[in-house]
């Protein structure tokens, strides 16, 4: 399922310097440093990885084996 589908907004950063990209998600008004938020940290972190390994898994995989 795509992330346009699911209506979130995925960020992805070119990082020239290491030959990379980084693709990211990032929740406004929370902070690691407030116990408070942290619940709501979690709940994303529960919903969200294993929708990212679905979508990025197989791919990483097979980048990692072509690169070995």
């Amino acid at each position: 399922e795509s992330a346009q589908k699911r209506n979130i907004a995925l960020t992805q950063e070119r990082l020239e310097e290491k030959c990379a990209a980084r693709i990211k998600y990032e929740i406004s008004r929370l902070n690691f440093s407030n116990n408070q938020d942290w619940q709501k940290m979690f709940d994303f972190f529960i919903e969200y990885s294993s929708k990212f390994e679905k979508v990025f898994g197989k791919r990483l995989t097979k980048f990692k084996e072509s690169h070995n």
